[in-house]
């Protein structure tokens, strides 16, 4: 479920059930000169996959509760008593105890009864699952975050696994589904969480994405997502930034940022063409609107596979 940023087509090969999370493109693959290169295609295999290959999915149904006992309705039980002739002012006294005896049993068994439509009633359960997605907010994830019940493991972002933090999160998602792949059906519940420009990748930005836990086809959770700009857990001086103008990048299969001055660096960005709103735009297109100079271009997409911006760079 964690993903770098988006760019290129989404993947070809299915995400394993029981998690999933946007498509992440894969890396720089530089268009240039009179013959576009092309590279080898998107590659996913930099893009974390949890470590885990789960035998059945996360975040199933719950099984149903276990009855509830009824407390207060212990039983009542009147004894009859044969009253012998012994005088009216015993079988008043009788009668009078019996009196007494039956309406306490009666407010025990009202006074119970309240109690426990109170507890029926109770809105405990019912903010269960808001307050847990609250207090997720702000806590972070690491670079390949691992599934617990209907959501993900936690970690505190001073933490130096902290890659990802969750800017917003929720549980009610349950009417959502996912393709046979796993991918979402329909992107717009998660641009309804997560805002209409997350996952654009913005030029100098850091990476922004959504992630989610789903079982039988429907999601159990939803999450937006942004890198703390701690670096790639596998490469220290991959940066988790979108390059912009004066900005050096490798040739890794992501969009990492490395400094110039980096034995890594392979292309600086010279300029850039942004767009206001997203483009769908072939390649041909994408090869006339690349009028930033420099000697190879490249398509910056969101989540949709529409073009954001045009990068052009130079060799280091």
């Amino acid at each position: 479920m964690t993903v770098p940023p988006n760019y290129g087509p989404p993947p070809e090969q299915p995400q394993t059930p029981g998690y999933g999370y946007q498509s992440q493109p894969g890396g720089p693959s530089p268009y240039g000169g009179q013959q576009p290169q092309f590279g080898s295609g998107p590659q996913y295999g930099a893009a974390p996959q949890f470590g885990q290959d789960p035998a059945a999915p996360y975040g199933g149904p719950l099984p149903p509760e276990p009855p509830k006992r009824n407390l207060g309705l212990i039983g009542a039980i009147i004894v009859g008593v044969t009253v012998l002739v012994l005088g009216a002012t015993l079988l008043i006294t009788m009668n009078l105890r019996g009196d007494k005896d039956e309406d306490k049993v009666a407010g025990e068994e009202t006074e119970t009864s309240e109690s426990a439509s109170e507890e029926e009633t109770s809105p405990g359960e019912e903010t269960t699952t808001e307050e847990a997605a609250a207090t997720e907010v702000g806590q972070c994830l690491p670079y390949e975050p691992e599934i617990l019940g209907d959501g993900l493991s936690l970690v505190d972002c001073s933490d130096a696994t902290a890659f990802w933090e969750i800017t917003a999160q929720t549980y009610d998602v349950g009417d959502v589904t996912v393709d046979d792949d796993g991918n979402l059906t329909d992107t717009a519940p998660a641009i309804e969480l997560c805002g209409a420009e997350w996952g654009e990748n913005a030029l100098g930005e850091a990476w922004t994405n959504w992630h989610y836990v789903y079982s039988n086809g429907y999601l159990d959770s939803l999450y937006c997502i942004q890198a703390t700009g701690a670096a790639d857990p596998a490469e220290p001086e991959h940066l988790p930034y979108i390059p912009d103008t004066g900005d050096c990048f490798d040739k890794s299969d992501d969009w990492w940022t490395v400094s110039c001055d980096s034995d890594l660096a392979v292309y600086k960005v010279v300029d850039t063409v942004v767009y206001d709103d997203p483009v769908d735009m072939s390649e041909e297109e994408a090869k006339d609107e690349a009028t930033c100079g420099g000697d190879w271009y490249w398509q910056i997409k969101d989540t949709q596979g529409w073009t954001t911006a045009i990068i052009c760079a130079n060799e280091v």
